[in-house]
Formats: C-alpha cells, structure tokens, sequence
C-alpha cells in the first residue's frame, strides 16, 4: 500500500507531491481508483473535463448516478476531494472548487442513503401503487414495472413503446424491456445500450399484464409508457403516499424502489447473485453485496405500522 501511494505521488507535478502528504496512504490509493472510475465514467459519457465549470456539472452528475445505483457514498466522495488532490493545480482554495458537487454530496448525506438502499417489502410498494393510482395510474404501472426490473426512476419513466418486447414465440415468451435502445439512438446512463429485462419473475406475475396494459395505449413507437408522470411528479406522488400511510420518517422514494427488488429476490433465493448484478446492470459484483444482507431492510419493515 506505502509503495503504491509512493507511486501515485511522484506521478504528481513536483510543486503538488508535498500537497499530497497531507492524505494518508490507503486513502491516497482510495482516492487514485475513485478518480479513474470517474474518468472512465465520463468517457462513456462523453462528458469533456476541460475547465472546472464542466468537471463540476460531471462530477455532480456521476453522485446521482452512484446513488441510484445504491453505491457507497464514499465512492463519490473519494472521487471529488480525490479529483482536487490528483487532478487540479489551482490557485483558488480548494474549498471554493466544484460547489455543484459538493452539494450534490450534502443532499445524498441529509437523504440518508442508508436506509434508501435497504429497500422495502413488496406489500409496502402494492399499497404505495394502490394510493398512486387514485390520482395517476400510469405513475401506480410505472412504480409496480421498476420493482420487477429494478430500473432507475429516471429511465423507468423514459420508456416509449419502442423499448417494450412482446411475447413473439414459444422460444420468445416473455414481455420485456429495453434499455437504452440503439435502434432509437438511447444510451443509459452508464453509457451502454440495448440492456434487456426480461418480466420472468416467479413471484411478480403482475408485470407482463401491467406492461401489456400501459403498452395498449400508446398511438406510436415513440409514445411514452408513461405519459404526463415526469420524475417531479413521480416524487411527489411518492410523498403523498407516504403521508396517508403516516410513514414520514421512513426513507421511501422511487430511488429505494430500485433497491427493493434485488433484496427482495436475494432473501427468496428466487435469483442467484450473478442474475440480480445482470438484471439490475451493477458493473460488478461489489454493487450487490448489500443485497444479500437483508438483515436492515427487515429490521426496517419491522418497524412499520400500516
């Protein structure tokens, strides 16, 4: 570990390797592969770092990212103030460089990630979409499609008609979904294409005939499975929810939708590892490790009163 900070530090410019010390080794090393993760992030984003105005916007874009994502806060921590360190040769103070991601960092903080990923029981989610419907159905549809897909609320609520794979053949039974579709130019948010989920779960049977539903009654390949629910919305009605449930103090948000589905399939045993890290698109298998570990979600259920 002392012999790879070495490292990092004389790749520095002389006048910035002193500056360097200030950080202890294995968080040195930390904030090295926090960087490159970025770095590589924003490549496949096409995202240019070229003044700190854009590395700025960049940076706060990739904590929404890891967020949804359920990654580590630290992972876009050590990113930033591992950016300013390894990256930056400035003479403006440090505490003044890339205000919009800093934020960023204080709004997953005071968000309480924690308890955002460790999901929710599906009951809970059925009666969210039950109270959601009364005002907008396609919100409720939209709600019950990304447990099952463990889709991020943004792209959930992005889908059109052309994303949606019907039944075709005996082979080719399932309904689906397509993410990030490259006939219709899309990319996902990790800068991918043409990621398919399949609605084959065992105890979510309601998926194909809500996806069926929505699906009807678009006119046109480019009609949105959703219309009118843009992610303001989808929040709110969210909120409001919550308040007839008189859940205030529970972390409940479309974000920890996505987070319910992996551990709620983790402790059934109805998926193994590798197909929860490919159904959900995590990277690696680090991403999914707090999945297999239901202990906080069920100690959070246990404490709810509906």
């Amino acid at each position: 570990m002392d012999l790879r900070a070495q490292k990092i530090r004389k790749k520095l410019p002389r006048h910035r390797q002193l500056r360097a010390l200030r950080v202890r080794n294995p968080t040195l090393v930390k904030y090295e592969e926090a960087v490159v993760s970025f770095e590589k992030y924003a490549r496949r984003r096409r995202m240019v770092l070229s003044s700190p105005s854009k590395t700025d916007v960049a940076l706060a874009e990739y904590c929404v990212d890891l967020y949804e994502d359920g990654e580590p806060y630290n992972m876009a921590s050590y990113a930033l103030f591992g950016f300013i360190v390894l990256r930056v040769d400035s003479d403006v103070p440090e505490k003044s460089l890339f205000a919009r991601a800093r934020m960023s960092l204080k709004g997953w903080s005071s968000a309480s990630p924690l308890s955002s990923r460790t999901g929710a029981d599906a009951t809970l989610w059925y009666l969210f979409a039950d109270i959601i419907s009364e005002t907008s159905p396609h919100a409720a549809a939209a709600l019950l499609l990304q447990l099952d897909t463990y889709a991020r609320p943004s792209e959930i609520l992005g889908l059109t008609l052309a994303d949606v794979i019907k039944p075709s053949s005996k082979q080719c039974k399932y309904w689906g979904l397509i993410f990030g579709n490259s006939e219709m130019g899309s990319v996902t948010k990790t800068g991918t294409q043409d990621d398919t989920v399949l609605l084959d779960s065992i105890d979510r049977t309601y998926a194909p005939q809500v996806l069926k539903w929505v699906a009807s009654r678009c006119s046109s390949p480019s009609s949105l499975l959703f219309p009118g629910v843009a992610l303001d919305t989808y929040e709110r009605l969210f909120r409001n929810a919550k308040c007839r449930l008189n859940l205030g103090k529970f972390e409940l948000t479309p974000h920890s939708v996505r987070h319910s589905g992996p551990s709620l399939d983790s402790l059934s045993k109805s998926r193994d590892p590798s197909a929860i890290q490919s159904r959900g698109r995590w990277r690696t298998q680090k991403s999914i490790l707090r999945y297999q570990k239901p202990g906080q979600m069920l100690a959070k259920m246990a404490k709810v009163k509906v």
